[in-house]
């Protein structure tokens, strides 16, 4: 049977390691063993310090066990136990393990063990020191748990972070999964704004880092960055974090912006719709009370012979009011994009056209000059169509007097899309007109017949579409040239 001795029994028969290490336990929370080995077998085991406190179990209660301390052993971890055994004589080995006390909890160990050969009496000598870590277990788990959690909030956020010194220089980045920079992640290891940065940025950047050292406020503010694809737009927010430290966290709001904008315009255009309507429409109502006036005026003087000319005003400006009516309500259902989209031939849809507005055509012996290739759209075949239309009546009425009349319908690449255009030899438009004419009931000429919606319709049109329209002239009896785009246009060879 082995021989336990408890700590008040311990002799001078231990080493003299195993006194001092004995004796220094009696001040720790930990135990510690001392296992003499003569002959390969186990001659003598001695514990010391706080094994009860450790494992619930007194050294007697430990000795009456047939598998001994392997009893208390985790059975997960008594590999660990058994690995150990094999490399039993080196000089030094460590092990972790857990064990079930006797009141059934579970608990950690660490075991620092160190061996030795008395070279007399070829005895071996082990020294063993267990500590309980099972707090510092789990507070190690504890991190690790709060570093995932952590790690996970950061990979969901959206932005970018970007960690510096009060000089400037990049101490760490966060970059998100699919969000690109100018310069690769690793290049902004330990170099400053000044390097990594354009001018401007790492100048507002710096500026921004001072105004947070003085005011110990946060900075809020805008750039923007062209990436050689398109110009985005970046919000950053700068904070103090730590003594010398500023984090600087970016989103990229490119989409919010543009979004913004157009609300900003959409507002801005319905503004002056609302002014133009309110105009306009007031005028023909002037008109009606005006000749209403007047024709009162005669019943009661009994002047007849001008009754039916105060009629035919009133009539026209009834007829003037039904037209604008029609028109704004033709320009609301513009505004709402259809789900009748489909590929169409750009000559499918000249043809179209060309055939509706045949009898202007030929009584104004108008030369239509056609392009040579084809191109395939993608709309509402019908409102396209309206934007031909449009745009070649508009040709129509504003020919040249004493000019032979002629419309070219064409494309051409500009800045890398197609763009499509309409060009003519007629009465041409005075440059400073031309950001105007596409205004609600905007007209040049307001003896010419229509409304002023025309051009209003096409651009309507062709924005819903995803595309810009506008036009050029050089000025009076110079022409007229206008363009427009639309996405996703292809060339038929």
């Amino acid at each position: 049977m082995i021989v336990i001795s408890q700590q008040t029994s311990i002799t001078d028969s231990l080493t003299s390691d195993a006194r001092l290490l004995f004796k220094l336990v009696q001040y720790s929370g930990d135990y510690c063993y001392e296992i003499r080995f003569s002959k390969g077998e186990v001659n003598k085991t001695a514990i010391a310090g706080n094994f009860h406190k450790v494992t619930g179990y007194t050294a007697d209660e430990l000795q009456q066990m047939p598998d001994g301390f392997k009893t208390l052993v985790h059975p997960d971890d008594l590999g660990i136990l058994e690995s150990a055994q094999l490399n039993e004589w080196e000089e030094f080995s460590s092990k972790e393990y857990r064990i079930i006390r006797k009141d059934g909890e579970e608990r950690w160990l660490k075991e620092n063990i160190i061996s030795e050969l008395n070279s007399v009496t070829q005895d071996w000598i082990r020294l063993g020191w267990v500590r309980d870590i099972t707090h510092e277990k789990e507070v190690i788990t504890q991190a690790l748990q709060s570093e995932s959690r952590h790690k996970a909030l950061l990979e969901a956020l959206p932005d970018l972070m970007f960690l510096y010194n009060r000089d400037g220089v990049f101490i760490d980045c966060h970059i998100p999964e699919g969000q690109t920079t100018l310069v690769p992640r690793e290049v902004f290891a330990n170099k400053s704004v000044d390097e990594v940065l354009p001018e401007y940025l790492a100048t507002l950047t710096k500026d921004k880092i001072n105004e947070l050292l003085e005011t110990g406020e946060s900075q809020y503010y805008q750039y923007e960055i062209d990436d050689g694809l398109q110009k985005r737009v970046f919000e950053s927010r700068m904070v103090i974090c730590g003594k010398d430290d500023f984090l600087a966290i970016v989103r990229d709001i490119t989409v919010e912006k543009k979004q913004q904008d157009e609300i900003e315009r959409v507002n801005e255009e319905l503004k002056r719709f609302t002014y133009t309507v309110s105009h306009d429409l007031r005028s023909p109502l002037i008109s009606i009370k005006s000749f209403a006036d007047f024709l009162e005026k005669d019943l009661i003087s009994g002047r007849t012979d001008r009754l039916k000319t105060h009629i035919d005003f009133i009539r026209f400006s009834v007829h003037r009011m039904n037209d604008l009516l029609e028109g704004l309500l033709e320009l609301s259902r513009i505004g709402r994009k259809s789900g009748n989209w489909q590929p169409v031939r750009l000559s499918e849809i000249i043809e179209q056209t060309r055939i509706l507005l045949m009898a202007p055509l030929n009584e104004n012996n108008i030369e239509l000059v056609l392009p040579e290739k084809d191109l395939l759209l993608k709309g509402d075949v019908l409102r396209l169509s309206q934007v031909f239309q449009n745009l070649l009546e508009n040709a129509i009425k504003f020919k040249r007097a004493n000019t032979a009349p002629k419309i070219e319908l064409g494309w051409e690449f500009c800045n890398g899309e197609i763009c499509i255009f309409i060009r003519d030899n007629g009465r041409g438009i005075q440059p400073r007109f031309l950001n105007k004419i596409f205004d609600l009931f905007h007209k040049l000429d307001p003896q010419a017949k229509g409304t002023g919606l025309g051009l209003t319709i096409v651009k309507r049109i062709v924005e819903i579409h995803g595309g810009k329209v506008w036009a050029f002239s050089e000025g009076l009896e110079k022409g007229s040239t206008f363009w427009f785009t639309l996405p996703g246009i292809k060339v038929i060879d």
